[in-house]
């Protein structure tokens, strides 16, 4: 296993902490697949896996971000953005035959998923709870005027 799941990775939201999980999941089927030295088509899939994904997850957050009118939501998503564009990038490469996967690209994109939770999504984390712990209480308050 490459990339291990631990508390230190938890924004404390269990939706994106499973969501996170996956991406961690995802991300060692393509270093287990390497390491079986399946063929580039294998490894192809597994990242088209990673992009689509992402995107669902990227999509969850950011809509999650602006509901509660999250402040870093417009770095926040040039973060996703930029990410989306360099797999993108090499997505392209590879299925022009200009590039393989290697421990490279690997090593890359665990770096980015690990320092993206610790380092940004870590952020959105007290926003988030606090918004669904007052639509919650909206939604009692709004029960028993009924």
């Amino acid at each position: 296993m490459l990339i291990e799941w631990n508390n230190s990775f938890s924004v404390d939201i269990p939706k994106y902490d499973s969501q996170h999980l996956r991406l961690f999941f995802i991300i060692n089927n393509l270093h287990d697949a390497m390491e079986k030295g399946l063929g580039q088509a294998a490894l192809r899939n597994i990242l088209d896996e990673l992009v689509e994904y992402t995107l669902v997850h990227f999509q969850e957050e950011e809509m999650s971000m602006a509901d509660c009118r999250y402040p870093g939501l417009a770095a926040h998503a040039q973060e996703h953005k930029k990410l989306q564009a360099e797999v993108n990038n090499f997505l392209n490469d590879l299925n022009s035959g200009k590039s393989v996967v290697t421990g490279d690209v690997l090593g890359f994109l665990v770096k980015w998923l690990k320092d993206h939770i610790v380092q940004s999504d870590k952020k959105y984390s007290p926003f988030l709870k606090k918004h669904d712990a007052q639509k919650a209480r909206n939604s009692v308050s709004f029960q028993k005027k009924i």
